[in-house]
């Protein structure tokens, strides 16, 4: 009994599948990619809530009202508090950031897209819509 190479007996996927699972894969990642960004947004406000509100109160161990907690934030500079605000502005600066490049990236990308429908078939009916479908 000879142990050559074993075959594989499946049969090769076809083009039109191969280009549905391309398509399905895509999609995937699309719906992945759309999770993300709330996720790090999500993120950045439970670190706002967290540094911003929670650690100053807790810091105060309730001996303080609210009014006095603030006016103690704006005139004591101590480094849990700035620690704190600063955590704040942070997360807040870089989700500001990453929407921004992400809405300037988006932009691009449909600019793009449209002038290569218009290029390829000037008379798609799609290629006079905007980017919203109006």
């Amino acid at each position: 009994m000879g142990r050559g190479r074993k075959t594989d007996k499946r049969p090769k996927p076809s083009k039109t599948k191969l280009d549905s699972q391309v398509v399905l894969a895509l999609k995937r990642w699309e719906v992945l990619e759309s999770l993300g960004r709330p996720a790090i947004v999500a993120t950045a406000v439970v670190l706002c809530v967290y540094f911003g509100i929670y650690q100053p109160v807790k810091l105060s161990h309730g001996e303080q009202t609210v009014v006095r907690l603030l006016y103690g934030l704006t005139t004591s500079f101590s480094a849990n508090v700035v620690v704190a605000w600063g955590g704040t502005i942070a997360s807040l600066a870089f989700a500001w950031t990453v929407r921004r490049r992400w809405l300037s990236e988006r932009k691009e990308k449909d600019e793009r897209i449209k002038k290569l429908e218009v290029r390829l078939d000037p008379g798609r009916t799609s290629s006079g819509l905007t980017v919203s479908g109006e």
